[in-house]
């Protein structure tokens, strides 16, 4: 991953700190920018607008369509032909828009699944204890107008992943915690 002055994001190794801690200090932080995570071949993008989570890719989670398809809300022709459009427009454009904008699926159902594709990419990398992550500011808007608080997604996920007890990054942290959290961060960083 790339490296940079402190000023142009913040980057570092897995094994000094937890994918959890970084999203956490991400949104503390109230950052806009993508999150890039990589183990061997594995790889993550996570999109933040102002610390809130607006999007997340990662090796083995399912994409939107996947998902579309899965809950019986398109089928696989609508969808070749929404994902056509896509690569054929102007600029960037969103797949669940484009699919609302024709139709065939409705706002509410696309923030569900919007929502569901983030928790799951998010799963993923959350077990990640080695690898590398670099987050760099951008000019990022939320395509599909879902955003969700990295504390929504972590509690939740790290039950599903652990031993099936409460992780540590538990809505209402109690301050010397958070604090605890940032100072991982931020020495991880320093030693990158």
């Amino acid at each position: 991953m790339g490296e940079g002055p402190a000023s142009q994001g913040i980057s570092g190794s897995l094994q000094d700190v937890a994918v959890a801690d970084v999203l956490q200090f991400i949104h503390l932080g109230k950052r806009t920018g993508v999150l890039a995570l990589e183990r061997g071949e594995d790889r993550a993008t996570i999109g933040f607008f102002k610390g809130k989570i607006v999007f997340a890719q990662a090796t083995g989670a399912p994409r939107i369509g996947d998902l579309l398809i899965r809950r019986g809300l398109v089928d696989r022709q609508r969808l070749e032909a929404a994902l056509a459009s896509q690569r054929q427009g102007p600029g960037r454009r969103s797949l669940g828009q484009l699919l609302v904008n024709a139709g065939l699926i409705n706002g509410a159902q696309l923030k569900a699944v919007v929502e569901e594709q983030i928790r799951r990419a998010v799963a993923v990398v959350l077990g990640w204890e080695t690898g590398e992550f670099e987050f760099l500011p951008d000019d990022l808007t939320p395509a599909d107008e879902v955003t969700l608080y990295p504390f929504d997604v972590i509690p939740e996920v790290e039950v599903d992943t652990a031993d099936g007890l409460p992780g540590m990054a538990i809505v209402g942290l109690p301050d010397a915690a958070v604090q605890e959290s940032r100072e991982r961060v931020q020495a991880a960083i320093k030693n990158a």
